[in-house]
């Protein structure tokens, strides 16, 4: 029997989708209110679009700092599939309190209500964790498609 080649993981590839999907499932909540100008969708549909774009603002602190780099140590080549990286990045957010707490402390002063909004974001992170995490699997496959299509096109003899 045959062994299934396994690939390695492309970095550039897996980097550049780290870094846009939480841009990238922003913009898919928001697309409908900015394709319909003057529909009303209602207060629901407006909080989610004001958590999606603050969610980026207060996640993406410890998605930078935890989520980014366990994916980094975590995925393997042989397992890139888009709930692995879901997985990865929910498993990232559990220790986000920590990070989170003292930064709410710092820019609000209030020890309380820091404690309470940290809980808050944390049960939050927990859904967007999951959000960016498999957008940035499903970007991940799709960057590493063009990259692979580009780089077969600088090597064709026939382009001038």
């Amino acid at each position: 029997m045959r062994a299934a080649a396994v690939e390695k993981v492309d970095y550039g590839a897996l980097v550049a989708a780290l870094l846009t999907a939480p841009f990238a499932v922003t913009a898919l909540i928001a697309l409908p209110a900015v394709l319909t100008e003057g529909v009303d969708y209602g207060s629901l549909y407006a909080s989610l679009v004001f958590l999606a774009i603050s969610s980026v603002y207060l996640g993406g602190i410890c998605y930078l700092l935890l989520g980014i780099p366990l994916v980094l140590l975590k995925l393997t080549p042989a397992d890139t599939r888009p709930i692995r990286f879901l997985l990865i990045c929910c498993l990232a957010n559990m220790p986000s309190p920590i990070i989170l707490y003292p930064w709410l402390v710092w820019i609000g002063g209030a020890w309380g209500p820091a404690i309470a909004f940290a809980l808050y974001c944390w049960i939050i992170g927990f859904v967007f964790a999951a959000l960016w995490g498999g957008m940035a699997g499903v970007l991940y496959h799709v960057f590493r498609r063009v990259i692979a299509k580009a780089t077969q096109l600088t090597r064709r003899k026939d382009l001038p």
